[in-house]
């Protein structure tokens, strides 16, 4: 049996929305952090407020690390793309990936698919018999796939999934119910969807967006970026001590502090009367250990969205040192998703180049394609640090060839044959290291 699912956490009238508050937001009446909210005392929070969609974008417009938190996976999981091997149709594959920018409408799809809970690329298929989208591509009769457009959650409205466990179709979906156009809501037959789910919970038809379980710890940063801004601003906090100024006369004391505020947070210069005093005045007390406070919010962001702080700043570029274990760890995490979650999709799409006659790839009448594909390394080691391990494993080839484990000849074809440790880029690069070495120690040498 199947059944219809609602996507209604993407379509609540406003007059229903509930909004996520502020959880530092007390009920003390003139508390500069509002009078809305949960109250800061209680240990237990309250989850029973939804998150909606339209909070998460709003986050995700004006957040740039949550933008960071969203978009880099993305690109760490298409940055380095894929090739082939033993695989004659290579070239042609790539050709027609290259020609539907794949690369771009897989990263757009891992985006939306963090940000909303699913992503979705449509398949622009054009075949040599009649049809409609919401009939299933029939077997032997795609011509080519002209276009790939990426698009979130947002606009599908329901889906037909089917919820048996002991179909093998148990929990696919078969058909999707598109935003209307002006013709009406347009169902699509899933053969005509790629779809991307990593966070379904049992029970759940759509995907979790990461918006909720990272809104707090975004909240929290923001709360602390603020408490220091109002640190900062304290520690220059201006007193200025005049006869001239009637404390009764309210109108008087606003107008003349806008005033001088303005003028002292302008200018250097300060001019008053000879028995007027200006003075800073900072906290007065030893302030708390604030970098551990920091880096503690740091911690809990990080740990929330499962990436290394210095990922999150956008710091990395796929280079890391040997004591760089959380970069490594989130590579391998990243390398997980491609496995798991990019590659059936796209070797779905590229099995369906293959069966299309006019794509180029192969001539459209294979079946079941023989391919290997392979993502390409997403991370390297800094020169230092590959030069250190480079320095190791010779002296372990050293000690096999001593003991007769393997011969010279076994030892080059590891280290520098197809599989080798070292390219023909990376033997270049050493050589030349070598070479400024010995320049160090004998100027003398050429």
């Amino acid at each position: 049996m199947a059944h219809y699912v609602k996507n209604n956490d993407l379509y609540i009238p406003d007059n229903v929305q509930t909004s996520r508050k502020d959880f530092m937001q007390t009920e003390a009446a003139g508390s500069s952090k509002g009078v809305r909210g949960k109250d800061p005392l209680k240990s237990q929070y309250q989850y029973d407020e939804e998150i909606t969609q339209q909070e998460i974008d709003n986050m995700y417009k004006h957040k740039r690390l949550f933008q960071n938190i969203i978009d880099i996976p993305a690109e760490d999981a298409t940055r380095e793309w894929i090739s082939f091997e033993d695989t004659p149709e290579a070239e042609q594959i790539l050709f027609k990936l290259n020609d539907l920018d794949a690369q771009s409408a897989f990263q757009r799809m891992i985006e939306y698919e963090r940000l909303t809970g699913d992503g979705f690329i449509s398949l622009g298929i054009n075949q040599n018999v009649p049809y409609d989208i919401d009939e299933e591509i029939a077997e032997g009769s795609l011509n080519d796939i002209k276009y790939i457009h990426p698009f979130s959650k947002k606009r599908v409205m329901d889906g037909l999934v089917n919820d048996d466990p002991f179909s093998p179709d148990f929990n696919k979906f078969s058909y999707y119910e598109l935003e209307p156009l002006n013709q009406g809501t347009r169902i699509v037959h899933a053969s005509r969807i790629i779809h991307m789910q990593t966070r379904v919970f049992e029970g759940d038809t759509w995907g979790t967006s990461l918006g909720i379980p990272l809104y707090e710890p975004i909240l929290i940063l923001d709360n602390v970026a603020w408490s220091l801004g109002q640190i900062a601003y304290a520690m220059t906090f201006k007193v200025l001590k005049s006869d001239n100024i009637n404390m009764k006369n309210r109108e008087q004391v606003k107008s003349v502090s806008k005033e001088l505020e303005k003028f002292f947070n302008t200018m250097s210069l300060a001019v008053i009367g000879k028995d007027e005093e200006l003075t800073h005045e900072g906290p007065g007390v030893s302030l708390p250990n604030l970098p551990a406070m920091t880096e503690f919010v740091w911690d809990f962001l990080a740990g929330s969205a499962r990436m290394p702080k210095s990922h999150i700043l956008g710091q990395q570029q796929g280079t890391i040192s040997g004591a760089e274990f959380d970069s490594l760890n989130y590579y391998m995490r990243i390398a997980g998703l491609q496995e798991n979650h990019v590659r059936p999709h796209l070797e779905r799409l590229i099995k369906m180049l293959y069966q299309a006659k006019d794509s180029g790839v192969g001539n459209g009448s294979v079946s079941d394609p023989k391919f290997k594909l392979k993502f390409d390394p997403l991370w390297k080691l800094d020169t230092q640090t590959d030069m250190k391990l480079r320095e190791i494993q010779s002296k372990i080839d050293d000690r096999y060839i001593k003991n007769m484990v393997l011969n010279p000849d076994e030892v080059r074809e590891k280290r520098f044959g197809k599989d080798g440790f070292l390219d023909e880029m990376d033997l270049e690069r050493l050589a030349f290291k070598v070479h400024e070495k010995r320049k160090q120690n004998d100027p003398n040498s050429q």
